[in-house]
């Protein structure tokens, strides 16, 4: 069974035996045994490992995985932080978002740009912008440092946008809470 051999191949000494493994797993991200053995390979010791299993996880778009993948958003390895980033875009649909908002106010620069980069994506192209969904954006707006008020004021009004399609009363409502 290939599966069986995939998943004795993520134990392997071999850090890159481990990795290609990880990659070769999301063709069997259905499986649960397969999302648990890859949640394993998230604290893996290498980099290219850990973001092999995050982003085969990220093509499971099961929400359980998300807390798994969270702390990697925070991971030493840029790799690591934009495959976690792009697996939680995946994976944490609306749920996700006060992570990512939170994240917007990091200190790293990488990790804000990713965590923007998941946002839009949940907002615009996964879920769709609702009230709940842009709820946490209004507060990065009104307690966030500057960056992270810009960087939430360019989701909102990229939801916005995407609203006026849907209700020209919500477009004119976020605007007004945005400042504009």
């Amino acid at each position: 069974m290939p599966e069986e051999r995939l998943l004795i191949a993520l134990t392997s000494p071999k850090a890159a035996v481990r990795a290609a493994a990880a990659e070769v797993l999301k063709s069997h991200i259905t499986s649960r045994r397969v999302r648990s053995f890859l949640i394993k390979a998230l604290h893996d010791r290498e980099a290219a490992v850990r973001a092999a299993a995050a982003e085969s996880l990220g093509r499971s778009r099961d929400r359980r995985v998300a807390r798994s993948l969270f702390r990697l958003v925070e991971d030493a390895s840029h790799r690591v932080q934009f495959a976690a980033a792009r697996a939680l875009a995946n994976t944490g649909g609306p749920s996700a978002l006060p992570i990512l908002t939170q994240l917007l106010s990091h200190r790293s620069r990488k990790i804000r740009n990713a965590a923007e980069w998941a946002a839009t994506r949940i907002l615009l192209e996964r879920s769709g912008p609702t009230i709940r969904t842009i709820a946490p954006l209004l507060a990065v707006l009104q307690h966030g440092d500057s960056d992270a008020r810009r960087r939430a004021h360019v989701l909102l009004e990229a939801c916005a946008q995407r609203m006026f399609h849907q209700e020209p009363s919500i477009k004119s409502a976020v605007m007004r809470a945005a400042g504009d």
